[in-house]
């Protein structure tokens, strides 16, 4: 089975004929399940490698949180997430159970050339990482939801953030 998050989306047609795929059949009204719990068309989905679907995703993929972000933005951060999440899976951790500690170690295993000579980012693209990381990690921590205790970006020095040498960043 493989290690990746798998991203879907929401109100999509069946690709698979259920005549052809019995299991599919008991889906035929997928559609009208997603309408019913209020999951917008569009809405991504990531599936876990054990091809489990954790509802406080589809929550804050379908939050009012992420829907004002701007496409370009979410494309950007769909793939932050896929990354730190199969990363946390790796760890036999779960997303929203992330400590400032998982996050210091992310960043470092991100960054840090000698850790990572052939794959580590810049700061600019560490800084949106981080930043996507935080847009969750903000709606998962507020008092109303409690999926987390705190933010674990609030326990890093400058949130988690590099200095790019640039004014503001």
């Amino acid at each position: 089975m493989t290690e990746e998050w798998m991203p879907v989306y929401a109100g999509g047609a069946m690709k698979s004929d259920p005549q052809f795929h019995p299991v599919l059949d008991r889906y035929r009204d997928l559609a009208e399940r997603e309408r019913r719990l209020g999951v917008l068309p569009g809405t991504p989905i990531l599936v876990d490698p054990m091809r489990v679907i954790d509802d406080r995703l589809i929550r804050f993929f379908n939050s009012l949180t992420w829907r004002s972000q701007s496409r370009g933005t979410r494309d950007t951060y769909k793939t932050v997430y896929r990354t730190f999440f199969e990363w946390m899976a790796s760890q036999h951790r779960d997303v929203f159970s992330a400590t400032d500690e998982d996050v210091g170690l992310w960043k470092i295993l991100r960054t840090d050339r000698e850790v990572n000579p052939t794959g580590a980012v810049e700061g600019a693209t560490w800084n949106k990482e981080i930043a996507g990381l935080n847009l969750l990690f903000r709606w998962a921590s507020h008092p109303a939801r409690g999926y987390m205790p705190v933010n674990p970006l609030a326990g890093l020095p400058n949130r988690g953030r590099m200095n790019t040498g640039r004014a503001g960043g």
